[in-house]
């Protein structure tokens, strides 16, 4: 079993609801959350200036996956939580 460390933010919609969705959708993909910081607030940094203000949250975790599936889990949830990338 590895442990993992992750960075988690929202910036639009319900964004701890959004937080809390994605550490219950990691988990049911084997990245079993097992401690977390505080939750903080941000203003974005290395991108547009004009949009919402994020949550932000470090989350570590334990899984038997490799780190690829980590990633791939990361991104299925990104994917469900309907993240768009540019």
């Amino acid at each position: 079993m590895a442990i993992v460390t992750l960075g988690l933010g929202a910036n639009l919609g319900e964004r701890l609801d959004t937080l809390q969705r994605s550490v219950a959708l990691l988990a049911e993909r084997g990245v079993v959350a097992t401690a977390s910081s505080r939750v903080w607030e941000s203003e974005p940094v290395g991108g547009p200036r004009d949009q919402p203000a994020y949550l932000n949250v470090v989350v570590r975790a334990h899984t038997n996956g490799t780190a690829d599936d980590t990633l791939r889990a990361a991104h299925q949830v990104e994917a469900e939580l309907r993240r768009t990338r540019e």
